[in-house]
């Protein structure tokens, strides 16, 4: 079966450049919420949820050292939304703000053992 999606948006670029971008907005701001800030938040929320949509899809690919890129897109969505929790505290928000840091904290453990494991097994070095 061919998916129209398939090698095109199983990445987190969006949701990293949305995230990084609200925070950067939000320190120039002097730390307040803007709509702008609200917009890219909730962009970066929606490409998660769609990525997170496919997650048996990309759990099937082979690991490699690209996963981490993965990483840092959920470490800046994590501290937005963190950042967001200190900003406007309510319930949801701060619960999550947990959620995405234990998620992003998680994710960065997994993809650090596999990455030992396969320099372990010889794997992400190219043999010459």
């Amino acid at each position: 079966m061919s998916h129209w999606w398939k090698g095109r948006y199983r990445d987190f670029r969006p949701a990293r450049t949305a995230g990084c971008g609200a925070l950067a907005v939000l320190e120039l701001q002097g730390g307040q919420p803007s709509l702008y800030t609200h917009i890219l938040f909730g962009f970066a929320l929606f490409i998660i949820l769609l990525v997170a949509s496919m997650i048996g899809w990309i759990l099937a690919t082979h690991f490699s050292v690209g996963w981490w890129a993965v990483t840092f897109p959920s470490a800046a969505i994590a501290t937005l939304a963190t950042q967001y929790a200190v900003l406007l505290p309510v319930v949801g928000m701060t619960l999550l703000a947990m959620l995405a840091l234990a998620f992003a904290s998680g994710l960065v453990l997994w993809v650090a053992i596999l990455t030992i494991r396969g320099l372990a097994e010889g794997e992400l070095i190219p043999r010459t």
